[in-house]
């Protein structure tokens, strides 16, 4: 049974840090989208 315990222990923290790192994740990510120039977006979108 500690075993059971110890991986449950285990997986709580690794969700914990996933989830803790997702804002930072997702605010990269807004960065790089809006660095995207916009004309650049209209171009690619009527070809």
């Amino acid at each position: 049974m500690q075993a059971r315990a110890k991986a449950m222990y285990m997986m709580v923290l690794f969700w914990r840090r996933r989830n803790a790192s997702a804002p930072a994740l997702i605010a990269s990510e807004i960065s790089r989208i809006l660095g995207v120039p916009v004309s650049r977006f209209m171009t690619s979108r009527t070809r």
